[in-house]
Parts: C-alpha cells; sequence; structure tokens
C-alpha cells in the first residue's frame, strides 16, 4: 500500500519536513492526509497489496478517491472498508481508478450510469474530452452535471463537457 505521505510519517503519526512541505504547497492536502493515515491503519488489518492511493476530490459531500491497482481491495466485502474511511473523514466516499482509461475513469466516477462514449477533440491543439450518456440515465447521476464536469478536468487533466444521447 503506497499513499501521499511517507511511511515513517504513517508510522509515527506526524510529518517529516518533506512531507510538511508537500503540504504547504499544496501538493497534498489535509484531506489526503488523513485519508493516508486512515488507510495505513485499515492495511493492518485488511493488507491491501496492490494498491496507491494518487489523491483526493472533495466534490459538496463527497470525497473522490483517486487510487490505482486493484480498488475492489479497498472496497471490501459489501463496502465495508470504504464505509469505514467514510466514517472517518465524515463525508460518503467513492473510488475512481485512475490507471484505467478515459473511458473507464468517467464510469468509476458516474457510478450506475452507462457511458456509451468518449471522445477526443483537439481544439486549438488542445486536448478537450467529451463524455456521452443516455439520455434517460441523467437522473442516476449522483452529482450535478458541472461537478462532474470539473472532477473529470482535475483527473484527466483537459476540458470535459458531458453530453446526452
Amino acid at each position: 500500500m503506497k499513499t501521499l505521505i511517507c511511511e515513517n510519517d504513517l508510522k509515527k503519526g506526524s510529518l517529516c519536513k518533506e512531507c510538511s512541505k508537500k503540504l504547504e504547497e499544496g501538493k497534498i492536502t489535509e484531506l489526503e492526509v488523513k485519508i493516508s493515515k486512515k488507510l495505513y491503519a485499515l492495511d493492518k488489518k485488511f493488507f491491501f497489496l496492490d494498491l496507491e492511493l494518487k489523491g483526493a476530490i472533495e466534490v459538496e459531500d463527497i470525497v473522490i478517491l483517486l487510487c490505482k491497482g486493484n480498488i475492489g481491495q479497498l472496497i471490501g466485502k459489501g463496502g465495508k472498508i470504504i464505509g469505514e474511511i467514510s466514517k472517518e473523514i465524515g463525508k460518503k466516499c467513492r473510488i475512481v481508478g485512475v490507471d484505467k482509461d478515459e473511458k473507464q475513469v468517467a464510469q468509476d466516477l458516474f457510478g450506475n450510469v452507462r457511458v456509451i462514449g468518449l471522445n477526443k477533440i483537439y481544439n486549438l491543439g488542445n486536448l478537450e474530452y467529451v463524455v456521452i450518456i443516455k439520455k434517460d440515465d441523467e437522473k442516476n447521476l449522483n452529482f450535478k452535471i458541472n461537478s462532474l464536469e470539473k472532477i473529470l478536468e482535475k483527473i484527466l487533466g483537459a476540458k470535459t463537457k458531458i453530453e446526452f444521447m
């Protein structure tokens, strides 16, 4: 299990100079530190073998955990593990695998809404994404459209628009 702070900090419970500097410079957030500490504690109990926390995005009353590796380990049987993380931070959590293709990242974020397609558009040399979902599925989205677009922009690193078909 790899997190955003070093293992020594996880063991002793306080940040070293290097990790403190990352926090001060905004490279990591207090929320990410808190999640890293909780994951470290849970790792002793559940043994996450192939999992890396890459970041966390807070939107409204939900936190998106950006992970690499076997994200199913983090969900746990019946959602037990992610439930413990949610309880620790006081917000619902959703896990998005960032080591997948862009369409699968969008699918992880949207949950029960089926992504029909994801188009890459090069507009004046800049990459943009258009995620296409069924019009019927709009009512099943967990977030507002503009929030989803902002989350995807942070994850994918390019302007993103959601369209319905």
